[in-house]
């Protein structure tokens, strides 16, 4: 037991996903971070060679500060799980969970910017974006809160320009899904 927070850190036979992210994955740059997480980018050697990710790395030790610390840590896995059986074109896809007794990682599509950040960026350059743009926008994004709703029974309760994650820097209006934490 670590303190006297009822935390119980898991023995390595306790874990619920495999504990070899190190062999398959490099950790490289932080990309973001929130309050119980930080998101690197991964690399992955592959046949086809070097393949980006995204890996969101969840410190167990956050869990032990919490009064409702295993409740906290029940929530992190199921959104886990949750998000690792959604297939949807818009929404952030879970590629594979790992964790060791430290952290839990998980990796994630790499999205290069979030909505909130371009949006900022066009207006400093008075660049807006065009009717056609915010309908392709909104498509997605409808697109996939209905296949949240009708096909999986969840509402996310978190939808914001940060959680509207962009695809490629080079694509204003190709959009994703991400962060399912509040998601019930």
């Amino acid at each position: 037991r670590s303190g006297n927070s009822g935390f119980c850190r898991p023995s390595s036979n306790d874990f619920r996903f495999p504990s070899d992210f190190h062999r398959k994955f490099k950790l490289g740059v932080l990309i973001g971070d929130g309050a119980s997480c930080e998101v690197h980018e991964c690399i992955s050697h592959s046949k086809f060679g070097l393949i980006r990710y995204a890996v969101k790395r969840v410190p167990k030790r956050y869990f032990s500060a919490l009064a409702s610390s295993q409740r906290g840590w029940q929530r992190i896995l199921d959104e886990v799980e949750m998000q690792q059986k959604m297939s949807h074109s818009a929404i952030v896809k879970v590629i594979e969970v790992f964790e060791d007794s430290d952290y839990l990682y998980v990796v994630l599509e790499l999205m290069e910017d979030d909505l909130l950040n371009r949006l900022l960026d066009r207006i400093q350059e008075n660049r807006h974006y065009n009717e056609n743009e915010v309908r392709t926008i909104f498509h997605q994004l409808l697109q996939a809160i209905k296949y949240l709703h009708s096909e999986r029974g969840i509402t996310h309760r978190d939808i914001k320009p940060e959680n509207i994650l962009l695809v490629s820097s080079d694509d204003d209006t190709t959009i994703k899904l991400a962060d399912f934490g509040a998601a019930c």
